[in-house]
């Protein structure tokens, strides 16, 4: 075995804190509690940049914190993928190639996006608005520090296929919904019903039982064809949250086990 070098301790040391955890390094605890606080940080100060007196008066505050939450979100990708190679899975692999395997990971994939849009809208020439909505992605890096998160995405990542077919079925019910209601009811009322993306929103509406839409149906047979979807439009709704509970239970027993 070949003696361990400064720098290789110094690599293993911010695998530790970054990966392993408090059982590794004390210093974890203090760096998880940091980069969390930043991330709720982020996403208040994100809220408040819509507040327009508030951002007019704040607005080099604003502007500074985003940037020097990029640099710490930055430094800390940096950092996973350079420390990647100490992961015991990927220790027989060439250095490149366990960085580039760790670097695909879903929630690495996820920390990259939380920093892009920063360094995307100082490079290019990109609409600033779609920008900022893609700044609320720093929010999923929470995923990394919450047990419940982690388990929402093991479940999601195991029961995918029935939720994209439950989702659809929904997709086709909302379809369904919206064509027949444009056929019954697109003459009587051919400003809010005239086309099938109209019904579609009222199909939404309907299918959801949240309310109604502000458009109505004024034929009876649309009446009678609106009250039909409102009665079986409901379960489908539930359905891809009826699977995650024993989907969910299933994935408990195997960690415990």
């Amino acid at each position: 075995m070949s003696e361990e070098t400064p720098w290789r301790r110094l690599r293993r040391g911010v695998y530790d804190v970054l990966e392993v955890g408090t059982d590794a390094h004390p210093a974890s605890s203090f760096v998880d509690a940091f980069i969390i606080t930043l991330i709720v940080a982020n996403v208040f100060a994100f809220a408040l940049e819509t507040v327009e007196p508030f951002a007019t008066v704040h607005a080099n505050a604003l502007q500074r914190f985003n940037t020097f939450s990029v640099i710490v979100f930055t430094i800390e990708y940096v950092l996973r993928i350079w420390s990647a190679v100490e992961i015991p899975l990927f220790r027989n692999e060439p250095n490149w190639r366990a960085r580039l395997k760790f670097a695909r990971r879903p929630i690495m994939i996820i920390d990259l996006l939380a920093v892009l849009p920063w360094y995307l809208g100082n490079l290019l020439p990109i609409d600033l608005r779609v920008l900022r909505v893609l700044r609320l992605l720093r929010l999923l890096k929470l995923v990394r520090y919450s047990p419940a998160l982690q388990s929402l995405q093991r479940v999601f990542a195991t029961e995918w296929r029935a939720l994209v077919g439950t989702f659809l079925v929904i997709l086709i019910l909302l379809l369904f919904c919206s064509t027949i209601m444009y056929f019954l009811e697109h003459e009587a009322q051919p400003d809010k019903m005239g086309s099938i993306p109209q019904t579609l929103w009222w199909a939404m509406a309907t299918l959801t039982t949240v309310a109604m839409a502000t458009s109505s149906p004024s034929r009876p047979s649309a009446r009678s064809w609106a009250r039909s979807s409102c009665c079986w439009g409901s379960p489908p709704w539930r359905f891809p949250w009826r699977s995650s509970p024993p989907a969910s239970a299933r994935k408990q027993d195997a960690i415990n086990s």
